[in-house]
């Protein structure tokens, strides 16, 4: 299995945030594969889901953009 960083399309985007605004979740940790002919399928998303190793492997500053997000949510 092979992990690697990838933009989605809008339109996952629009149903990633859709998804969240409905439970009325702040975050959510996405699952999503890709197969082979560049389809993408929703498997889970978990609103404790774990991403450290994803920044070790990937570079991603996840745990960066979570704290700026609550810092914007605290000076509201």
């Amino acid at each position: 299995m092979a992990f690697k960083k990838e933009s989605l399309q809008q339109s996952e985007v629009s149903k990633c945030l859709a998804y969240l605004g409905h439970l009325g979740l702040n975050y959510g940790a996405f699952d999503l594969v890709e197969n082979s002919e560049g389809k993408v399928t929703f498997l889970e998303c978990n609103t404790n889901g774990q991403y450290r190793w994803l920044e070790d492997i990937l570079g991603l500053p996840i745990s960066n953009a979570i704290a700026d997000q609550l810092i914007k949510i605290y000076k509201r």
